[in-house]
């Protein structure tokens, strides 16, 4: 029978050959996933035998990632925030980069000094962001011993999505509202009023898609990357309608990708309804996410 850390590389070692990016580290999370073991655990557990039934579903795992099926769909799971998401293919699996844009909407809470911040959070996919403003948010103002609270809604045009959000936020204990539809469309009159507007829309041009990596262009939702040609057609609809959505000095803050930056600023300044903007770069020095405040 083969020790822990033997089956460990032998699954290191087909996904390897079948050109998966990182391994030894992909090989590991499917053995911890499977032994329902953390990684400390398991580089103690490495020269133990491995059991027939952890080892045989293992395997199994391994090949299903040696076929570019991602990681994340394989465990049904994506850390984000330090918080766990449920994630499927009906919805985008949220990036650490995207936790920037959460930063940042934390920064602005904390120096609110309203009673209570109305947050909406479009294109939510998972809920990722929105839930994780929301209960972050309010964790950060209960520790200032604030007694302002904050309201999210999270909307998305896909009902799959709005389903595994309102999951998440359930699962997490999360209070967030949850709506179908196309951007504001789902917006009730007495919700029409936000502090704060958040989205990770798609944003990749239609023919770059089929330039990504399989994991992405095969197994994540196209409803969810295609920006259309320029990939700036969700960002137009956004700028264009958000004034009408946001409170006086109110702020939107939406992640972009690398190469937009320019042409998200131009159409901030062509729009006569925000008084400032700007962009903040990610660690490793990418433009990553727009900042446009509303005329107060």
């Amino acid at each position: 029978m083969a020790k822990v850390g033997e089956t460990v590389k032998a699954g290191e070692r087909i996904l390897r050959e079948a050109g998966i990016m990182n391994p030894e580290v992909d090989s590991r999370l499917l053995y911890c996933h499977v032994a329902e073991i953390d990684r400390g655990s398991l580089f103690l557990r490495e020269r133990d035998e491995a059991a027939e039934d952890i080892e045989r579903e293992f395997f199994c795992l391994i090949h299903q990632r040696a076929k570019r099926i991602p990681l994340q769909h394989i465990t049904g799971s994506q850390n984000f925030m330090g918080l766990s998401f449920k994630v499927t293919p009906q919805v985008l699996i949220p990036r650490s980069e995207t936790e920037l844009l959460v930063e940042t909407a934390l920064k602005e809470i904390k120096s609110s000094s309203k009673e209570k911040i109305s947050v909406l959070d479009l294109c939510t996919g998972s809920g990722a962001i929105g839930i994780s403003v929301a209960k972050l948010g309010n964790e950060i103002l209960r520790e200032d011993e604030s007694t302002s609270e904050i309201e999210v809604l999270c909307t998305d045009i896909s009902r799959k999505a709005i389903e595994i959000a309102r999951y998440n936020g359930e699962k997490l204990g999360v209070e967030v509202h949850f709506a179908q539809g196309d951007l504001f469309e789902p917006v009730l009159p007495e919700e029409k009023s936000f502090d704060m507007i958040l989205s990770n829309p798609p944003y990749i041009e239609s023919h770059v898609i089929s330039t990504l990596q399989d994991e992405v262009k095969f197994h994540e939702p196209v409803l969810a990357l295609d920006g259309g040609k320029d990939g700036l057609d969700l960002y137009r609809r956004i700028l264009k309608s958000a004034p009408k959505f946001l409170n006086s000095g109110g702020v939107l803050i939406m992640e972009i990708g690398y190469n937009q930056k320019e042409a998200l600023l131009s159409l901030i300044k062509n729009n006569k309804n925000y008084c400032e903007s700007s962009c903040i770069q990610d660690f490793a020095g990418k433009d990553r996410i727009i900042f446009a405040k509303r005329i107060d």
